[in-house]
């Protein structure tokens, strides 16, 4: 006798499912609540249910389960409020595709959930913002406890290792195999990091870096990428090579001489970024979208809650 093994994700769809449907019989709310929540169960069950779903939206976007959490919470305020301190009109009159069917209300609300995703990518990158602010630049022969940030070259600390793509000698690299999407992406289908210590040379010394704690979405963004030829499934390769000129950014922690070959090493605490970019432009690079994305929320948003409520 065969048995089906329900896994714990469709349980928790299932449960989202049976929780929105209870709410929108008790509550009086109207059809646009109703829809949110359909739509993000929906998402929720895509990321949780489809293989590399959750990884590959990580890897372009950079935003984390907590800043969805805000963005959601964003939203769900608004709509909340405008039913408090009023009655909303219907977010949509005739369904004329022609005329269109939103009415003001409806507008409004559009744009105020749109301006979610703002919330979303501002909350996402003002962490990263923050560590690069608080980076002392220094020279590898005068780094100390703290978050650091080390201008140089690498240097192999060990062996290297070949690229799956590139077949160039390497320190570390990402490996993802991706299958095309109906929409004309590509979604990772699995993925691995590989790699060994290797150090950070400016003339002045050198830092040992530790990779364990690079992050996917910033070597997405500042690694040397290599796509493979292919048809539906391709292999991508993410990589840093000898003699590359980096950045690293992370925190520096004193360690013994009878463990590591150097008194300071970086990747033991908290994530490292390795760009081959200067500080000024990593910095430039995550300021860009905390500021956009905050300003998007904040200002847009926040106009289009003003018309949400003036409407209700």
């Amino acid at each position: 006798m065969s048995s089906t093994v329900v896994s714990k994700e469709t349980l928790v769809l299932a449960a989202l499912l049976v929780g929105i449907m209870v709410v929108n019989e008790l509550l009086p709310i109207g059809d646009l609540p109703s829809i949110l929540s359909v739509i993000i169960v929906v998402i929720a069950g895509v990321l949780m249910l489809v293989p590399g779903a959750w990884e590959t939206l990580y890897r372009v976007t950079g935003i984390g389960v907590g800043a969805w959490l805000l963005a959601i919470g964003f939203a769900a305020t608004g709509i909340a409020a405008s039913y408090v301190f009023g009655s909303p009109q219907p977010y949509c009159e005739g369904l004329n595709p022609y005329r269109g069917c939103l009415t003001a209300y409806g507008w409004a609300s559009a744009i105020y959930i749109a301006s979610s995703l703002g919330v979303a990518v501002g909350a996402g990158h003002l962490d990263r913002y923050r560590r690069l602010r608080r980076a002392s630049s220094v020279a590898a022969d005068g780094v100390h406890e703290g978050i650091v940030a080390v201008e140089g070259r690498i240097k192999p600390a060990g062996t290297t290792l070949d690229g799956p793509v590139s077949e160039e000698e390497t320190v570390w690299f990402r490996r993802a195999t991706e299958t095309s999407t109906l929409f004309g992406g590509h979604r990772e289908l699995e993925q691995e990091a590989v790699g060994n210590q290797f150090y950070v040379t400016d003339g002045s010394g050198r830092l040992l870096v530790l990779p364990d704690h690079l992050n996917a979405h910033d070597v997405g963004e500042f690694a040397t990428s290599h796509t493979g030829d292919g048809g539906s499934t391709r292999e991508r390769e993410w990589s840093f090579k000898p003699d590359d000129a980096v950045t690293v950014v992370g925190v520096a922690s004193a360690v013994s001489r009878a463990e590591y070959p150097e008194p300071y090493v970086v990747g033991l605490e908290g994530p490292v970024i390795v760009g081959t970019r200067t500080l000024s432009e990593i910095r430039s690079w995550a300021a860009q979208r905390a500021l956009i994305g905050g300003a998007l929320g904040v200002v847009v948003g926040g106009v289009a809650l003003l018309v949400m409520l003036m409407t209700a």
